[in-house]
């Protein structure tokens, strides 16, 4: 695992795509707790709120890659996890989707709750009250557009005021610009550019971080990974 920062209270991690954060459906080892536990031996003995998830302050989605916080004690963990809920933490994430984005900047506000069809698994982006649905809030900046045949690629920077489980990945879709390689939440279209560009994990990646440690603000950031920096350079040319 990349560590980019440690200290004795916090790590600072880049993950690849592939490794899922804690056990979950069908999940029983390799995950980033498994990693944490075997690196950090004495972790296991402190007193987390869920002895299953320690240190875990925030997740991204197994084949989403990119920065990730992990507390080294339950008194950061409460911390962070503060920071999160109060907004002091901004997340940004670079994505690439269908196209063609209008406005090339905006506000995306829906509602997320879990699928009808796929209760256990999906999500959804909706727009009506449900009292189990959740506000999600992203906003958006179009980076650059690439052309593939006949269809629009865009590539976009994402930051999240809410961490709703998929929240990016369901709100494309709902806008009708489905990430790129996402084999969840499609379209025909998105899918069979997905395939021809032999991508199957999701175009997402937690891309940077800002907040305020020890009274300094700092930040971190992370470069797309080999597959996805491939997959732009063969949309160049």
């Amino acid at each position: 695992m990349n560590i980019l920062f440690e200290d004795n209270n916090l790590l600072i991690i880049d993950k690849p795509a592939g490794i899922s954060v804690h056990h979950g459906v069908g999940e029983d080892s390799g995950t980033l707790v498994d990693w944490f536990i075997d690196a950090y031996l004495k972790v296991k003995l402190l007193d987390w709120p869920d002895a299953t998830r320690p240190g875990i302050i925030h997740r991204i989605d197994k084949d989403t890659s990119g920065l990730l916080l992990l507390a080294k004690n339950p008194k950061t963990l409460e911390e962070f996890q503060n920071k999160f809920q109060n907004h002091e933490i901004k997340k940004t994430y670079l994505t690439l989707v269908l196209g063609p984005i209008k406005p090339e900047k905006g506000e995306i506000i829906t509602k997320i709750s879990r699928s009808n069809r796929d209760f256990r698994l999906k999500r959804t982006s909706i727009f009506n009250m449900d009292e189990s649905a959740k506000t999600a809030i992203s906003h958006y900046q179009l980076l650059n557009n690439y052309m593939l045949k006949s269809s629009v690629l865009c590539l976009l920077s994402v930051s999240i005021d809410t961490g709703r489980t998929h929240q990016i990945r369901t709100q494309m879709q709902y806008k009708g610009w489905p990430i790129i390689g996402d084999e969840q939440y499609n379209n025909k279209i998105s899918k069979r550019i997905s395939n021809e560009l032999n991508l199957h994990r999701q175009f997402l990646h937690a891309h940077n971080l800002k907040f305020n440690y020890n009274n300094k603000d700092v930040e971190f950031t992370s470069e797309l990974p080999s597959e996805l920096f491939q997959i732009i350079d063969q949309l160049k040319n």
